[in-house]
Parts: C-alpha cells; sequence; structure tokens
C-alpha cells in the first residue's frame, strides 16, 4: 500500500462520527480550494466539498463510491497513515464476490464500481419482494 507523505493532507483534531457511521477524518490539501461564497473562517472546509478530497477513517463507515471518480481517490485514515483504498477494497465494499473479474483500465474499473450497486443489498430486497408476493 502506498501512504501519502504528511504534507498532502490534513487530520482533524476531533473527528466526529456522523449519524451515517462515516468518520471524516480529514482532507487532501487542495492547492486551488474553493473559496467563492465560503466565510473566510471556513476557507479550509472548502476543500471537503469535493468529495475526493475527503479522508474518511477506518474505523468508520464508508462513503459512497462515486461513478464520476474515475480515478479512484477515495481516502482512507488507518493507524499507518493515510492511503488510497486499492481497487480490490472498493469492490469488496460493494459486495462482489472474491472471483468477479472487472475487466478494462483503472480509470473503467472505478467508473464501473462507482456505477454498480450494492450486491448483497440487492439479494435480500429480492428476497424480501418474493417472500411478500408468495
Amino acid at each position: 500500500m502506498e501512504y501519502l507523505s504528511t504534507d498532502d493532507y490534513t487530520i482533524i483534531e476531533s473527528p466526529k462520527v456522523q449519524k451515517t457511521g462515516i468518520i471524516f477524518a480529514g482532507y487532501m490539501n487542495d492547492k486551488n480550494p474553493r473559496k467563492r461564497g465560503v466565510d473566510q473562517s471556513k476557507v479550509h472546509l472548502s476543500r471537503v466539498h469535493k468529495q475526493f478530497n475527503r479522508i474518511y477513517s477506518d474505523e468508520g463507515i464508508i462513503c459512497t463510491l462515486m461513478a464520476q471518480e474515475s480515478a479512484g481517490r477515495y481516502w482512507v485514515l488507518t493507524s499507518d497513515g493515510v492511503r488510497k483504498l486499492t481497487r480490490e477494497e472498493c469492490k469488496h465494499l460493494m459486495g462482489f464476490p472474491e472471483d468477479f473479474k472487472i475487466y478494462g483500465n483503472q480509470k473503467d474499473y472505478y467508473r464501473f464500481i462507482g456505477n454498480s450497486i450494492v450486491v448483497p443489498m440487492v439479494v435480500e430486497i429480492a428476497k424480501e419482494v418474493k417472500r411478500i408476493l408468495h
């Protein structure tokens, strides 16, 4: 796993667990943060409006994987530092089986994962629909 330099990101001092279970832990140090319409005392927060700049703790629930994020910039804070989720981790988060193959380049891979739905959830919904209809 490739871990980022601490110069590349900022970790929040006391991250809080959101109602969703997500723990927003920090953000990437964007060289061009959005400033228009942002309170000057909160300029650093403008970085988090772009999801690919957000860093989540591995102790919480992962955020939604997005189709438009074809570079796979899903950052996670672990006890060893901040790193990108691997393609296999993204595949597992979406519930694909171990032997499921995704073909194409990295951009296609992340786009495919982001456009998919959580497979085990669909299975459970189908079971419930079947139960109700019978």
